[in-house]
């Protein structure tokens, strides 16, 4: 860790909208020179959030983590980097049932896994594979305390609690390959989604699986072109999954146990760009969160409702039981030319005006 920011004190942060008393827009422009981006946020055990992100630092960008209380307010914020000055890059993070926090991406050229406390502090730092620019995408804490990770070139790695290899396996290919997400099923099985690339035309095709704890396969299937993203199941066992078939155009597909699509829902409309994340509600359909905004789709996979903002861009997100929907990702504001890392709640009514349009 090469800057670590946890004086509170030393903290300024500058709540750019209050929009209520249980909403909130939150931009961390005070905690470093250059943060840029947020790319994943997750609920903490005590109310508050995590999130995780990057700075923009030409030269040698970095890792940026804060915690949050449930308004938003920064408790601690910590600047994480490997030894050498190349890129540092985290893409996913969990809390742990330890209180601390584990997140994945890339250091020094090395997919990697980073362990911290319930303050931040680093506990340890477990690099794999080759050196390139290969990264973990997305991570699970499994039903004993181990932790999964997958990532590019289809690469699948379980460690113990301690950072220890227990196994990896992958899908070598000559074309670009990679799992976008993981997700936990209650009986300790998991589900694995992202893409492969075609031999025709070079076109990427969606590939989701669902596996056992030791990452043998069930059923593999693909759906199509696209990429997957983001997966959350219902009550009675279905998958969902969001992603996109081209940049600007986001798909939800609802697939049963066995990996069959019920239905496919292309959602070609302006401004929402590709989905990266997704909550079932099992009366509802679900939210589906874009790079752009959210749109929302009842159970047959018909569009409902979409809001999008011209002022934020977005790299994760979740819908909480009551409604309420929380977002990360930057303000188009800058701060020495960067974007400001930035995350907010908002309520039913989505985007306050005049930071967005509602269709």
């Amino acid at each position: 860790m090469k800057t670590a920011l946890s004086s509170i004190f030393a903290i300024v942060l500058f709540p750019a909208l209050l929009i209520g008393q249980t909403e909130f827009l939150r931009t961390y422009d005070q905690l470093t020179s250059n943060t840029s981006i947020a790319y994943s946020i997750k609920a903490t055990s005590d109310g508050g959030f995590v999130c995780i992100g990057g700075t923009n630092n030409e030269e040698d960008p970095d890792i940026f983590l804060v915690k949050t209380n449930a308004e938003g307010g920064a408790e601690w914020a910590k600047q994480c980097s490997g030894a050498d000055s190349s890129p540092d890059v985290a893409l996913d993070i969990i809390p742990t049932e330890d209180g601390g926090y584990l997140f994945c991406g890339n250091s020094d050229q090395r997919r990697i896994l980073w362990k911290t406390d319930s303050l931040g502090n680093d506990l340890w730092k477990a690099p794999f594979g080759e050196k390139g620019l290969d990264a973990f995408t997305s991570v699970i804490e499994d039903n004993d305390g181990n932790f999964l990770a997958v990532g590019d070139g289809m690469v699948m790695t379980k460690i113990d609690a301690n950072g220890n290899e227990l196994w990896t396996r992958n899908k070598p290919t000559e074309r670009t390959s990679a799992y976008r997400v993981v997700k936990s099923l209650p009986n300790g099985d998991f589900l694995v989604g992202g893409f492969f690339t075609a031999r025709d035309k070079g076109r990427a095709l969606t590939i989701l699986a669902k596996m056992d704890s030791e990452g043998r396969a069930y059923w593999a299937e693909t759906y199509g072109a696209g990429i997957i993203n983001a997966i959350d199941t219902d009550a009675e066992g279905n998958i969902w999954v969001a992603g996109n078939a081209s940049y600007a155009a986001p798909v939800v597909l609802k697939i049963n146990p066995d990996g069959k699509a019920i239905w496919e829902g292309v959602y070609d409309e302006d401004q929402l760009g590709s989905a990266h994340s997704i909550t079932v509600d099992d009366e509802k359909g679900a939210v589906v969160f874009t790079s752009g905004g959210f749109f929302k789709i009842g159970t047959d996979g018909e569009l409902s409702e979409k809001q999008t903002t011209p002022h934020y861009g977005f790299n994760g997100g979740f819908a909480n039981p009551d409604g309420s929907m929380i977002l990360a990702g930057f303000s188009d504001e800058s701060i020495n030319g960067y974007e400001k890392f930035t995350f907010m709640k908002i309520g039913e009514g989505g985007f306050p005006a005049p930071t967005a349009s509602a269709q």
